[in-house]
């Protein structure tokens, strides 16, 4: 069986609910990071991942530099409605507030286990995760 593997550092998306890390970055209402900003980028970013595979969408994507779930699964539903599955959202101790997550084919895998990995630098960073899948039968 075959099936395809993406990454994507989305550099900075988040949500437009104000939190402390999103004001810090400017990433707010008032400074033009509006609903409307922020479903045009989803619609931007979704449309390499609806087109890249012969226009079938990648089967297991990982994703960087997102802010929420909400967001991981808002961007998978504008990709294709019931596709995927978030295996893993990892709120992680990067001062920014972006983090990681891996979304899956639920057509295809089963998410069997899902860890996170603190890592201690001399600053916070993303965490890194690990995923067992099992190709569905």
């Amino acid at each position: 069986m075959e099936f395809s593997v993406a990454f994507w550092n989305l550099q900075n998306l988040f949500d437009v609910n104000s939190s402390e890390i999103a004001t810090d970055l400017e990433f707010i209402p008032e400074k033009g990071w509006t609903a409307e900003v922020l479903n045009k980028k989803i619609d931007n970013l979704s449309k390499p991942l609806r087109t890249m595979n012969n226009g079938n969408p990648p089967d297991l994507v990982g994703f960087c530099e997102i802010e929420s779930e909400k967001l991981a699964r808002n961007l998978c539903e504008n990709v294709q409605s019931s596709y995927y599955e978030v295996a893993k959202y990892i709120d992680g101790s990067d001062i920014r507030g972006i983090d990681t997550c891996l979304v899956y084919s639920k057509d295809i895998f089963d998410c069997i286990e899902t860890k996170s990995f603190r890592i201690n630098f001399r600053y916070p960073t993303r965490d890194i995760f690990l995923a067992r899948l099992r190709i569905k039968e």
